[in-house]
C-alpha cells in the first residue's frame, strides 16, 4: 500500500471520529441532535405536556423521537420514556402517571441507526393534589353571608362522592371540625355556595374539598372577613353582633325616616306625645346630641308602621325574640351568678360605664368591669313617659320596644335597670318613648 493511501485512510478515520463518535456502552450519540423550542407547555397534578421541534438530524436519518424523564438530572430512555408515534420532527406529548408535588427532569430524544441523542434537560414540578380543589372567588360578603365559587378537577384513582366548602374561624378547617356546604352534584367542574349564619366583623378561613368516602382532599386555604357595619336610610352607621342564632344591632336606632324615605313625625309637645296614635319620635330632652350616642326615642306606633322603620334586611324583634336572647344568655352561663336557669343577665347586656351602683346583687352598676359579656352594648338611654316627661338617661334605665301587642293600650317591651339584675319583659303604654334595637332577618 502506498504512503498516499495510508494517509488518506487515516484522514477518513479521523474525520469520522470527530463527527460520529459513540459511547458504545450506552449506545448514545456524542453529537446530540439539535432541538429547538423544546418546552413545557402545561403541568398538572400527574401529567406534563411538552412540545419539541427537531432542528437537525445530525446528518443521519432519524427513525424515532420522543421524550424521557426521571427524578434525576439528565434522564435517558433507560429511565422513563414515551415515543412520538407520529414520526414527525415537531411533536407534542403528554407524560402521565407522575406523582403529585414532585420535581421531574425531562429531555427530548432522537434515534438514528447509530443510537440516541438528547436535548438539553428542562425541569418541572407537578402540582399538589390540593390544586385539584380550589376556591376561585369569594364575593357578596355581607354581615352574615358570603358567596364561594370554586372548581373541582379530576384526581387519579379518586372516586368523588362529595364536594363542597368547609369554613371556620380557625385555620385549616376540615369537614370534621367546621361548618360545611355540600354540593348537590358531586362531580368534576364548578361548585358554588351561598353560606349564611356567619358572625359580623369576623375573619373566616375556608377550603374547598373533595371526598371519596374514605378521605378528603382539601384545596389551598383562603380567608375573608365579614362586614361589621351597615347603614340606615339616613346614612347612620351601626355595628352588629351575632348572639346565638340571632344577629343584633349593638347600637340603638337613630333614623328620622322610615325605610322607604318617608319622614317619621317629630313630636315636641307633651300634649301631642301623650295623645299620638301614629308613629313619632324625639330626641331625649329635644337635644339632638343625645341621639348621637343613645339613639332616638320612638313611640310604639312608629315600629309597627307599614313603611317599616328598620333598615333593609332587618326588623324589630318580637317579645319571643327577646325571650330567645334571654334564654341563650342564660344557657351560656352569663347570668351574674353563673346560673343557667336564673334570669340574672342584665350585666351581660349593658355597657361597663354609666350605671350607678345598687344594693341589689348582680346589678349593672356593681363591679361594672364584668358587664357586656354578650357584646349587646346596652346604654342607659332612658325613656320618654307617655305623659311626655323625660327620665333616666345616662345612669339608670334602658327600654326597648318589641312588636308584640298586649291590647289596645299596652305593648310588650324589654328593659334593664341599675337596681335589677335581670332582663324585664313588661307591658308598657304605646305612647312611651323607648329605644329601638333591630334584629337581622
Amino acid at each position: 500500500m502506498s504512503l498516499f493511501k495510508i494517509i488518506y485512510i487515516l484522514f477518513l478515520i479521523s474525520a469520522l471520529s470527530c463527527c460520529t463518535s459513540f459511547d458504545y456502552n450506552d449506545n448514545i450519540l456524542i453529537v446530540n441532535p439539535s432541538f429547538e423550542n423544546f418546552e413545557i407547555r402545561n403541568t398538572e397534578i400527574t401529567t406534563c405536556q411538552i412540545s419539541a421541534n427537531l432542528k437537525s438530524d445530525g446528518g443521519t436519518e432519524i427513525t424515532e423521537t420522543g421524550v424521557c424523564w426521571s427524578e434525576e438530572i439528565e434522564p435517558t430512555i433507560k429511565n422513563h420514556y414515551k415515543k412520538n408515534y407520529n414520526n414527525n420532527t415537531s411533536f407534542q406529548l403528554t407524560i402521565e402517571n407522575l406523582s403529585p408535588n414532585n420535581t421531574y427532569y425531562i429531555r427530548a430524544y432522537a434515534k438514528n441507526k447509530n443510537g440516541y441523542g438528547y436535548s438539553p434537560t428542562i425541569s418541572t414540578r407537578t402540582l399538589g393534589e390540593e390544586t385539584a380543589v380550589s376556591i376561585d372567588r369569594i364575593s357578596n360578603i355581607g354581615l352574615t353571608t358570603a358567596t364561594l365559587n370554586g372548581s373541582i378537577s379530576e384526581i387519579p384513582n379518586f372516586s368523588i362522592t362529595q364536594t363542597g366548602f368547609c369554613w371556620s374561624i380557625y385555620e385549616n378547617p376540615t369537614i370534621d371540625n367546621s361548618e360545611k356546604a355540600v354540593s348537590s352534584n358531586p362531580s368534576v367542574g364548578a361548585i358554588s355556595s351561598n353560606i349564611t349564619n356567619l358572625s359580623p366583623g369576623t375573619t373566616y378561613y375556608v377550603r374547598a374539598f373533595s371526598y371519596d368516602n374514605s378521605e378528603a382532599i382539601y384545596g389551598i386555604q383562603k380567608s375573608f372577613k365579614t362586614e361589621d357595619s351597615f347603614t340606615d336610610i339616613d346614612g347612620n352607621s351601626y355595628k352588629a353582633i351575632k348572639i346565638g342564632d340571632q344577629v343584633w344591632m349593638t347600637e340603638n336606632l337613630k333614623t328620622s325616616k322610615y325605610r322607604d324615605g318617608t319622614p317619621i313625625p317629630y313630636i315636641t309637645t307633651s300634649a301631642s306625645w301623650s295623645t299620638a296614635t301614629t308613629g313619632g319620635y324625639c330626641d331625649y330632652l329635644h337635644t339632638p346630641a343625645n341621639s348621637t350616642k343613645y339613639g332616638k326615642l320612638y313611640n310604639w306606633y312608629s315600629i309597627i308602621d307599614s313603611h317599616d322603620i328598620a333598615p333593609e334586611g332587618w326588623h324589630i324583634p318580637s317579645d319571643e325574640e327577646w325571650t330567645q336572647l334571654e334564654n341563650y344568655l342564660m344557657a351560656q352561663g352569663l347570668s351574674y351568678d353563673g346560673s343557667i336557669t336564673n334570669n340574672g343577665i342584665s350585666k351581660s347586656l349593658v355597657t361597663t360605664t354609666e350605671w350607678i351602683t345598687s344594693s341589689v346583687e348582680g346589678a349593672p352598676g356593681n363591679n361594672p368591669i364584668l358587664n357586656n359579656s354578650s357584646g349587646f352594648n346596652g346604654l342607659s338611654a332612658g325613656k320618654r313617659y307617655a305623659s311626655g316627661t323625660f327620665l333616666y338617661q345616662g345612669t339608670e334605665y334602658a327600654y326597648w320596644w318589641s312588636t308584640t301587642e298586649q291590647d289596645a293600650i299596652l305593648s310588650k317591651g324589654a328593659a334593664v335597670g341599675y337596681d335589677r339584675n335581670y332582663l324585664t319583659h313588661g307591658n308598657f303604654e304605646k305612647t312611651n318613648g323607648f329605644s329601638v334595637r333591630c334584629i337581622k332577618d
